[in-house]
């Protein structure tokens, strides 16, 4: 057992060196906040306020170099996590509305194809945001939206995490352990004669570069919704997505295999309780993927969420007691 033990202390205390420098081919679970199910909402009534809570599983085992699954042998044999996720949007005025979101990676694995099989851990808190929408053309006379967003990515930790003194490689830390900026252009267009709802976001993230003079690449994401009514207070929901990341940087030098593009389709269900509770689950299934480099990409997703509205939140004046 004791040799063991060192035979496995060795392997991890050249992991700091190892992922970095050789191709370890693996960024299917880079450092951010995953989305959740029903998380994209446009403008908030003045003083509701609007709880989003959510779960997200995923499991990677696919390689891909460039848009060709690749078989070869490869250092790291897959990878999961498990993420829970907190939205809060409150509406300041009528076309004001402030948002924040965070995040806690339970649990974050990669396992690797050595004998005996071992695997590295990470969790804890993602990287949170702050972000202030604006409608730019609200006319709910004619169920039109187009709303624009902005705000600010941060982290709660700036260092990095170990485990067992050693320090987990980036694609299993919880957190990018920088500031960044994210913006957002929601549209949306009801048909409430068909119950049919057609809405759109397109989302951008700059991540800024760490402590350790690392820079996880910016995020595209480009979304398009269609959501029908099915029966009673079910909703059926179908998303096509496409997410584009640029390739990370280390001392302002990009990073091999990093860096991609993947379209999915995710079917939606949506059970509402008295328009007040919503009930969604969602799988996402990707249909085309492109990636620099050699990388492990993802096999499923799929998230469940509970959302809640609150209206006319606003304390009251006390009464004045003579």
């Amino acid at each position: 057992m004791l040799k063991l033990n060192k035979y496995r202390m060795l392997v991890l205390s050249g992991f700091a060196f190892i992922i970095p420098c050789s191709p370890a081919f693996s960024q299917c679970c880079s450092s951010g906040s995953p989305t959740g199910a029903s998380t994209f909402i446009g403008l908030l009534n003045k003083n509701t306020l609007h709880v989003i809570s959510f779960y997200r599983n995923s499991f990677s085992d696919v390689y891909y170099k460039g848009s060709v699954k690749d078989t070869d042998y490869a250092f790291v044999k897959n990878s999961s996590f498990d993420y829970v996720g907190l939205s809060v949007g409150y509406g300041l005025t009528k076309k004001i509305t402030a948002e924040y979101e965070m995040g806690y990676f339970i649990s974050k694995i990669q396992r690797y194809n050595l004998t005996p099989e071992y695997l590295l851990k990470g969790y804890g808190l993602s990287n949170g945001s702050i972000l202030l929408k604006y409608g730019l053309l609200v006319k709910p006379a004619k169920n039109i939206e187009i709303t624009a967003g902005t705000g600010i990515k941060f982290p709660f930790t700036m260092e990095p995490q170990y485990v067992n003194n050693v320090k987990l490689p980036r694609d299993i830390q919880p957190s990018t352990g920088a500031f960044g900026f994210t913006s957002q252009l929601f549209f949306n267009k009801g048909f409430p004669s068909i119950t049919l709802r057609v809405f759109s976001l397109n989302k951008y993230e700059i991540n800024g570069a760490n402590s350790e003079d690392y820079r996880y690449g910016n995020f595209l994401m480009n979304s398009l919704f269609i959501s029908k009514k099915i029966c009673n207070n079910f909703f059926g929901i179908i998303q096509f997505r496409s997410d584009n990341r640029q390739p990370d940087r280390y001392n302002k030098v990009v990073f091999v295999n990093s860096g991609s593009e993947v379209i999915f389709v995710s079917p939606h269900l949506s059970y509402s309780i008295s328009g007040k509770w919503h009930i969604d689950i969602l799988t996402d299934f990707p249909v085309y993927k492109n990636y620099v480099g050699k990388q492990l990409t993802p096999k499923y997703s799929y998230a469940i969420s509970l959302t809640r509205d609150f209206n006319n939140c606003v304390p009251k004046e006390p009464v004045n007691q003579k």
